[in-house]
C-alpha cells in the first residue's frame, strides 16, 4: 500500500538536529499539536537560474509564496463557515527558509487570521510549497510537497473541523506537485508527480476514502522525459491538462493533453468519453488536444476550468523557448475550449514577457468569463510576473477587455491563484518580489470587483484577527513642473535618429511652427544616416535631460553609449513625460541581437515605456485610412483632430496591445484589417506616455495629424490642449 511503500523513504533521511538555546528559532519539520503563530505575512523568495547567463539570468524568480500552478489548490472557500482557508510558502523574519503557513479570510468580518506555522521545510525551494483540501466534515488537510526525491513530503490534518489552531501528522512520504481533490462521493483523488531515477517527472494518481488509507499509486502518463499537469474538479469529475517533455531535454515542454475521471480516479477518459489504457507513453495518444512539438513551441500550463454544463476550458501560454528575455517573444496566452465536438483555440493576449507569468481562469456563467493575471508591465521586465491585470469577456472568451488592478509597483506581482469555490470577497491571492535579485515578499488578495488588499507584514501582539491593508492604485507622481506658474514654458528634449521617414526635417519644422511659446525644445540629432547603422550618440543628452520636463523620441534601431542610455532610463523612471513618434516603437531595439561593444540596446522599451506591442508592419503598398477607434470619440485628445485621412506610410502591427494603453485612432486597410495607431499610456513609474505609429512625411501635411501631436504633447505635459 502507499503508506507502507512510501514510509520507507523517511527512514533514509537525516534531519537537522535540534538547535541549542543560543541559536536562532527553528520550527520542526512536522506538526502534532497546537501550531505556533507568526508575527505577520511574509513570502518566500526563490529562483532558478537559466542556462547561458546573460542579462536575464533567472528562468523564473521572485516572490513565489503562491507558486506554482502544479500545486493546487492553495486556497479553498468553505461556505459552511463563510471562510476562505489558504496556505502559502512563508519564511522566517531573519532568513529565507521555507515555512508552511496557514491562515483564513473571514468573509463575515473582512478580517484575516494571524498565520500559523505548520512546519519548516529545511529548504528555500518554493516547489516544496503546501496545498490544502477540506473534507466533507470540515477537516483541513495540508499536503506538504517535496521537489524530487531528496526531501520528504508530509500530510497533516486539523484536529478540529474548520480550525487552524492544531494539526496532527498523518503521513511522511514522497510526492511532488500535489493536487488533492476531495469529492464527497469518493473521498480523495490525489493527482501528483513522482520522479524516477532519471529525474523524469511522471504523473500518478492515488485515492483514499479518509486520507489515512491510500491506494497504491496508479501511473497516468510517462512519456519521454515526463510531464507537468494542472487539474480541477467539476462535481464528481476530476479533469487534468498536461504537456510532455521531449527526449531533447526537460527545458522543453510541448503539446497539450486532457484526461478526466468520473469514478473517483479508477478509470480515465479523454474528452469524448473514450477510456484510455494507462500509462500513456507516446506523444500521439487519445488525450491529445493540440500538437505544438512540430512547431517548436513550448507550452506552459496555467489553469483549467469548466463551463456551467461541464465542458472543459484550458488556459496555457506558448513561447519559442525556455530562456527569459525578448528573444522568445511573443509569449501568447491562449485558451482552448471544448464545444462538444472540437477544441476551439483563441488568443487572449501577448502581454506576457516571461514564460512563468501566470493567469487564473474564472468561468462565472456560460458567457461571462474572467482572468486574473500577473502579465501587466513588469517593474523588473522579462522576469517572472508583472502588474496584476483583470481581463473580462462577455462572449465566452472570444474577446477580452482588460484593466489593471495594480500599478506603479516596486516589485513584480507573481502567481495570482484562484481559490477552489472562489467567493467574491477573496477571489485571488498572490505574492510580490523583486524579479532581478533577492528581496522581501508580501502577500495580497483581490475581490472579484478588483479591490486589492495587502496582508499585513506585522501583526501587533495579542491580535488574532487583523484587517487587510487596502492596496490602492498609486496616484500619478507630482512633478516640480506642475507647480510652475501659469504661462511658464515647459522644456522638451527631442532625440532624432532615423533615416526612413524624414523626421530629421519634418519634426523640427513641426516643433517650431506648431507648439507656440509655452513649450521650448532642445533638439539633438544623431549622426547615423543609414537604416543599417546600429549605433548612434546624442552628445549633451545628459545635461539636456536635467533641465527638461519631457522627452520626444524619433529614433530607429540605435544602441547608445551606456552613459547616455542610463540618463534616458533615469529620466523616464522618474515619471517624466514621453512622446514617441513612429519608429520610437523600436528606437533602441536591435531585434534581440547583442549591441556592438561600447553600446547598449533597450529591447523592452516599446513595452515598458510606450505600452506597445510592435510586430513589424504591413507592406508599403497598403496605405491605411485613419479614423477614431471605437469608444474614443469623446476623448479630449481628439478635440480638433480632423478625420479621416489616408496615411502615407505602412501600417504598424501592434495588436493586441498589452493592458494599460488607451487607444485613440486606428488605421484600416482596404481589406478591413485594422491596427491602433495612437494611444495614451499611464506607465508603472507614474509617468505619462503619448505614442503614435504615424509619422510619414505625408502625415505631417495633414492638419489632423498636427493637431493630434499638439494635443498628445500637451496631455503628456499636463497642459491644457490650447497651450
Amino acid at each position: 500500500m502507499m503508506r507502507q511503500a512510501l514510509l520507507t523513504f523517511a527512514v533514509m533521511l537525516v534531519f537537522t538536529p535540534c538547535l541549542t538555546a543560543a541559536e536562532p528559532v527553528q520550527y520542526p519539520t512536522q506538526a502534532d499539536g497546537v501550531l505556533p503563530t507568526d508575527t505577520g505575512f511574509r513570502g518566500i523568495w526563490y529562483f532558478i537560474k537559466q542556462r547561458g547567463g546573460g542579462p536575464y539570468k533567472y528562468k523564473y524568480s521572485g516572490g513565489l509564496g503562491t507558486y506554482t500552478q502544479q500545486l493546487s489548490p492553495i486556497a479553498v472557500y468553505a461556505p459552511a463557515v463563510n471562510k476562505t482557508f489558504f496556505v502559502y510558502g512563508g519564511r522566517y523574519p531573519d532568513r529565507n527558509v521555507l515555512l508552511h503557513e496557514i491562515s483564513y479570510y473571514d468573509h463575515a468580518t473582512g478580517k484575516l487570521a494571524r498565520p500559523r506555522i505548520l512546519l519548516d521545510k529545511r529548504t528555500n525551494d518554493a516547489h516544496d510549497n503546501p496545498v490544502l483540501s477540506i473534507d466533507k466534515e470540515g477537516y483541513i488537510w495540508v499536503f506538504s510537497n517535496a521537489h524530487g526525491r531528496q526531501r520528504p513530503a508530509y500530510i497533516h490534518r486539523s484536529k478540529k473541523p474548520y480550525d487552524i489552531t492544531a494539526f496532527e501528522h498523518v503521513l511522511t512520504t514522497n510526492f511532488s506537485y500535489a493536487q488533492p481533490w476531495y469529492l464527497d462521493k469518493f473521498g480523495f483523488v490525489f493527482l501528483h508527480t513522482r520522479y524516477n531515477k532519471h529525474n523524469h517527472r511522471q504523473l500518478y494518481v492515488s485515492t483514499s476514502p479518509d486520507g489515512r488509507k491510500w491506494s497504491d499509486p496508479t501511473q497516468l502518463a510517462a512519456t519521454a522525459n515526463g510531464h507537468y499537469q494542472t487539474s480541477n474538479p467539476f462535481g464528481d469529475r476530476v479533469g487534468t491538462i498536461f504537456n510532455y517533455h521531449p527526449s531533447r531535454g526537460n527545458d522543453w515542454r510541448t503539446n497539450l493533453y486532457y484526461l478526466q475521471s468520473s469514478d473517483g480516479g479508477k478509470t480515465w477518459q479523454n474528452v469524448t468519453g473514450q477510456t484510455v489504457d494507462l500509462p500513456l507513453t507516446k506523444p500521439d495518444n487519445p488525450a491529445l488536444i493540440a500538437e505544438y512539438d512540430s512547431k517548436n513551441l513550448n507550452v506552459y500550463l496555467k489553469d483549467i476550468n469548466y463551463t456551467p454544463d461541464g465542458r472543459p476550458v484550458a488556459m496555457f501560454l506558448t513561447s519559442k523557448g525556455h530562456a527569459s528575455g525578448p528573444e522568445n517573444d511573443p509569449r501568447i496566452l491562449k485558451i482552448t475550449a471544448w464545444n462538444g465536438h472540437d477544441w476551439v483555440e483563441r488568443e487572449v493576449t501577448r502581454a506576457a514577457d516571461n514564460n512563468y507569468d501566470f493567469a487564473s481562469l474564472y468561468i462565472e456563467s456560460e458567457t461571462h468569463w474572467r482572468i486574473i493575471a500577473s502579465i501587466g508591465p513588469a517593474p523588473q521586465a522579462y522576469h517572472t510576473g508583472g502588474e496584476i491585470i483583470m481581463y473580462t469577456s462577455d462572449d465566452a472568451g472570444v474577446t477580452w477587455s482588460a484593466r489593471p488592478l495594480t500599478q506603479h509597483s516596486k516589485y513584480n506581482q507573481n502567481y495570482p491563484r484562484r481559490p477552489l469555490n472562489a467567493a467574491p470577497g477573496f477571489y485571488a491571492m498572490w505574492a510580490d518580489g523583486d524579479g532581478s535579485k533577492p528581496s522581501d515578499s508580501h502577500l495580497y488578495f483581490t475581490t472579484r470587483d478588483g479591490d486589492v488588499y495587502r496582508m499585513p507584514d506585522t501583526i501587533p501582539d495579542g491580535v488574532d484577527m487583523v484587517d487587510p491593508e487596502p492596496y490602492n492604485i498609486a496616484p500619478e507622481k507630482p512633478r516640480a513642473s506642475d507647480a510652475r506658474p501659469a504661462g511658464q514654458a515647459r522644456h522638451l528634449t527631442v532625440l532624432i535618429s532615423e533615416s526612413e521617414y524624414e523626421t530629421p526635417t519634418t519634426l523640427p519644422k513641426f516643433l517650431a511652427e506648431e507648439l507656440g511659446p509655452n513649450i521650448t525644445t532642445t533638439i539633438l540629432q544623431g549622426s547615423a544616416k543609414r537604416y543599417e547603422d546600429k549605433t548612434d550618440s546624442f552628445p549633451g543628452v545628459e545635461a539636456a535631460l536635467k533641465n527638461s520636463d519631457g522627452l520626444i523620441i524619433s529614433v530607429q534601431r540605435r544602441a547608445l553609449p551606456p552613459e547616455q542610455m542610463a540618463a534616458i532610463k533615469a529620466f523616464i523612471a522618474d515619471g517624466k513625460p514621453v512622446i514617441g513618434i513612429r519608429t520610437a516603437s523600436h528606437a533602441f531595439s536591435l531585434r534581440g541581437k547583442p549591441a556592438p561593444e561600447g553600446f547598449i540596446s533597450w529591447e523592452s522599451f516599446d513595452r515598458d515605456v510606450l505600452g506597445g506591442n510592435y510586430q513589424l508592419h504591413y507592406g508599403h503598398q497598403h496605405l491605411p485610412t485613419i479614423t477614431v477607434i471605437d469608444g474614443a470619440a469623446d476623448n479630449p485628445l481628439l478635440k480638433g483632430v480632423t478625420l479621416p485621412w489616408v496615411s502615407g506610410g505602412s501600417l504598424y502591427r501592434n495588436n493586441p496591445l498589452p493592458p494599460g494603453p488607451k487607444p485613440l485612432l486606428k488605421g484600416t486597410l482596404e481589406d478591413g484589417r485594422t491596427q491602433p495607431v495612437a494611444w495614451t499610456y499611464m506607465r508603472s513609474d507614474g509617468g505619462r506616455t503619448f505614442y503614435t505609429s504615424l509619422g510619414h512625411p505625408k502625415d505631417f501635411t495633414q492638419p489632423g495629424y498636427l493637431t493630434l501631436l499638439c494635443n498628445g504633447i500637451a496631455w503628456a505635459l499636463r497642459l491644457p490642449a490650447a497651450q
